[in-house]
């Protein structure tokens, strides 16, 4: 039995061309060159009061059309991730606490604050972080890179998103104390990627 020998020296040649060829790519994160210019600005009342809540009745519950909001203004193009951190409960006097489960939901389309209340996308309970753009392509898809800057111009278009906090206290337990019970919801808001 004889073997064809003429096409081994090409693939054997093809093969070392092949795995001699060097492969570059770049990689660009906008997000650096994004600076911390975000502003955040409450658009309503700066706490959530849950009134006063009796032994023995179920939990009280602040809904979106009560809910505290802000305003993030920030660059166009650019990606937020919005992080919540809060205690499951609420410190009381005598060192008692009461159960707190905390809501959020954003509104980044581009409306009026009183309208973006209507238009909310309600994070899912029991995440604390969401990353979401300044502004929600209307076509559903991701929307080009903002251009970096050239030196020539130092501002960016700004767009507004609207953040909304709510949730629920409670039930009080027997063993609980009359009195005040709070926390503290602290609100982190950073571009993505930095």
């Amino acid at each position: 039995m004889r073997r064809n020998t003429k096409y081994q020296p090409i693939l054997l040649t093809t093969i070392l061309v092949l795995y001699c060829i060097s492969v570059q790519s770049q990689r660009i994160t906008f997000g650096t060159f994004a600076g911390s210019n975000i502003v955040i600005t409450p658009v309503s009342v700066n706490t959530l009061d849950f009134g006063v809540l009796v032994k023995g009745e179920p939990a009280k519950s602040i809904d979106i059309a009560h809910a505290t909001g802000f305003e993030i203004t920030a660059p166009l193009g650019f990606d937020l991730t919005v992080t919540m951190s809060f205690s499951t409960t609420l410190d009381g006097p005598n060192s008692k606490t009461l159960p707190f489960e905390l809501k959020f939901a954003y509104s980044n389309q581009g409306l009026i604050e009183s309208q973006a209340r209507l238009n909310t996308v309600e994070v899912t309970t029991g995440f604390n972080e969401v990353t979401i753009p300044v502004r929600r392509n209307a076509l559903g898809l991701p929307a080009p890179p903002p251009t970096p800057l050239d030196g020539t111009n130092s501002t960016r278009t700004t767009a507004k998103v609207y953040l909304y906090i709510y949730g629920s206290v409670g039930p009080a337990d027997v063993g609980a104390d009359a009195g005040d019970y709070s926390g503290t919801v602290s609100i982190t808001v950073a571009y993505t990627g930095t």
